[in-house]
């Protein structure tokens, strides 16, 4: 089932069977490790806010970029904490996230054990 959706750009940390099946269910895909592999987090952070993606990461120093550092944030920045990473459930929860559309945008959605925290971006 298709969904209209923005881009998501996944970071290198996070398995490559996520992006194959968000593609395979009409959404457009960046993947850092085809399109800037060693990008540096600045430089990701940067591209996705420029652009309005969605930026989906295992890295939990994008948030102090954005929170301590005020750095511009991605459309939505999705954190998957859960270890190991189940590709499978993270794609599922990705998608159900995408879903919910426009009420979402402007926050960080944190995946961590049975929890999921939203926090609103900085003004």
């Amino acid at each position: 089932m298709s969904i209209t959706a923005p881009t998501v750009l996944i970071d290198e940390n996070i398995p490559r069977r996520v992006a194959e099946t968000l593609a395979r269910e009409g959404i457009t895909v960046v993947s850092a490790i085809g399109a800037c592999m060693g990008e540096s987090d600045d430089y990701l952070l940067d591209w996705a806010s420029r652009e309005h993606w969605v930026l989906v990461t295992g890295d939990l120093d994008f948030p102090r970029l954005i929170f301590a550092e005020r750095s511009a944030p991605p459309l939505l920045l999705i954190i998957e904490r859960r270890q190991p990473c189940d590709a499978g459930q993270l794609a599922k929860d990705i998608l159900r996230v995408l879903r919910l559309g426009q009420r979402l945008h402007g926050h960080v959605i944190v995946f961590d054990g049975d929890d999921e925290r939203v926090r609103t971006f900085p003004a």
